[in-house]
């Protein structure tokens, strides 16, 4: 069996000396008011202080069994809250599902398939460069940020091509109303 996180110890004297004494535990997860396990064997000892230990250190928590429950309680509580927090809770959708969604709902309509290839062409790129996590992020600055990428671009050398139409076809009509 692991060990519980931040175990209750008590601080307390015994033959002249200060120890940590775990606390005795009852079956329903409740501490045993002011009883300790020493050496496999529990027992009762009205004086000293509760303590928590967290990364080998000590948290002092007060004499009262029942706020040292309660303080155990809201800092395990706090760990299990923050390490399920990033994953559990976004903030919108990602830009890549947008990206997918969006092509999907294409393909659903029944554009053709050489149009939605050409409106891949714009937006896999920007997926690819913005820095931004979710949709709901972007804002105007990231697509100005992905123009100045896009002129930094090396040029296709092609015969009868104008590399600033492709340019200015993506600022003028984005595949997306941006705010």
């Amino acid at each position: 069996m692991p060990h519980p996180k931040f175990p209750l110890y008590k601080h307390i004297k015994i033959s002249g000396t200060w120890r940590y004494c775990r606390a005795a535990i009852d079956s329903n997860g409740k501490v045993k008011p002011h009883v300790i396990v020493v050496g496999g064997q529990e027992e009762k000892h009205e004086e000293g202080s509760y303590c928590i230990r967290h990364k080998k250190s000590w948290i002092e928590v007060g004499t009262d069994p029942l706020a040292a429950q309660r303080m155990r309680s809201k800092l395990v509580d706090q760990t299990e809250y923050t390490a399920v927090q990033p994953a559990a809770i976004t903030k919108g959708m990602s830009l890549a599902q947008a990206s997918e969604k969006y092509f999907t709902n294409l393909e659903a309509r029944g554009l053709d398939t050489k149009s939605i290839r050409a409106y891949r062409t714009g937006v896999d790129p920007f997926v690819q460069t913005c820095k931004k996590a979710c949709v709901e992020d972007v804002i105007k600055q990231d697509m100005i940020d992905f123009m100045g990428w896009l002129r930094k671009q090396p040029l296709p050398i092609r015969s009868n091509s104008n590399p600033e139409r492709t340019y200015s076809w993506f600022r003028c009509s984005p595949p997306c109303e941006m705010p």
